[in-house]
């Protein structure tokens, strides 16, 4: 029976590493080309978009900083939306001793931070695409923290300021909604820190990876793959011939 010598298709898909060949990969670090991107089709349109609140958002922050300064134009813009004088839920957070932080005006901080944001953003859209949802990613990151500080902030004017300034608020919604536009980008943070810590020899954290490698019982390397012979011995077979045997290849 005639038999095929050459190398066979390994079922058990490992290769002489024993690890799937699927996920040889992701060990590298590099993405995968397979098509498929974490933002999906539209990332460079949720960017922008996300782009576009943090500018907003930046610009609203530059109203209310020159309004904290007095500025007379500014000033009776923010004003025509707050009201005037004791009615002005703005002027009176403004006034406040809440407004500072450091000595400096905290619309000061929420100038620089969309600034910033707005600068990243705009970097990704001219980014490679493996480095476009990494960057989309740490911007997310950076305006979750941001929500978490404006909650605190909205916290301070319901209960000790006892007034509501609609553009401090108006920023926290665009900054809210650019984190909505960017959310799924998280996963690309999740997919580099997975890549990272494998080339540094560490199991990746519970449920980042798409396979966990089997590993020894004292924790150390993985066991080596079981002994395969090569394909022309696989097949030699022992025919009786007088007293003794001789051993035969099927060709």
């Amino acid at each position: 029976m005639a038999t095929d010598s050459g190398t066979q298709a390994d079922p058990s898909g490992l290769g002489q590493t024993g690890v799937p060949q699927d996920d040889r990969a992701g060990e590298t670090g590099a993405p995968r080309d397979d098509g498929r991107s974490i933002l999906g089709s539209s990332a460079a349109t949720r960017i922008v978009v996300a782009l576009c609140l943090c500018v907003a958002a930046a610009a609203v922050s530059g109203l209310l900083l020159g309004e904290h300064h007095g500025e007379p134009l500014l000033v009776s813009t923010v004003n025509q939306a707050c009201g005037n004088g004791q009615t002005s839920g703005c002027e009176s957070v403004a006034r406040s001793a809440w407004s500072s932080f450091a000595g400096l005006p905290v619309a000061a901080y929420g100038l620089v931070f969309y600034l910033s944001l707005s600068l990243l953003l705009a970097l990704a859209l001219v980014a490679p695409p493996d480095l476009r949802e990494p960057m989309a990613g740490i911007v997310t990151a950076l305006l979750a923290l941001g929500l978490v500080v404006d909650l605190v902030l909205l916290g301070v004017q319901a209960f000790s300021i006892h007034a509501y300034c609609l553009f401090c608020i108006a920023t926290y919604l665009l900054g809210a909604f650019a984190l909505v536009a960017l959310f799924p980008a998280l996963r690309s943070l999740r997919a580099v820190s997975t890549a990272a810590g494998r080339r540094a020899g560490r199991p990746p954290p519970a449920g980042g990876g798409r396979r966990a490698l089997p590993r020894a019982r004292g924790g150390g390397a993985p066991p080596p793959p079981p002994y395969r012979p090569p394909a022309e011995l696989r097949y030699i077979k022992t025919t009786p011939r007088g007293r003794g045997a001789k051993r035969r290849v099927l060709a």
